[in-house]
């Protein structure tokens, strides 16, 4: 259900960067899930010191 909420959500803001972190991989780590939320534009993470790569990539 959740998923459907981040979706909607990200639809509304086309233009803007949108991330996710969540350790429930149960449900958002499958490859169906990952995938529609890549389509969104949603760049999803499961675990906090990737986000943090992430974000400090995006300094240099």
């Amino acid at each position: 259900m959740g998923r459907y909420c981040i979706i909607f959500h990200a639809g509304l803001h086309p233009h803007e960067n949108k991330l996710f972190l969540s350790n429930n991989s149960k449900e958002f780590g499958r490859r169906e899930v990952t995938e529609i939320l890549r389509d969104a534009g949603v760049q999803y993470f499961n675990k906090t010191q990737n986000f943090f790569g992430w974000l400090q990539s995006q300094a240099n």
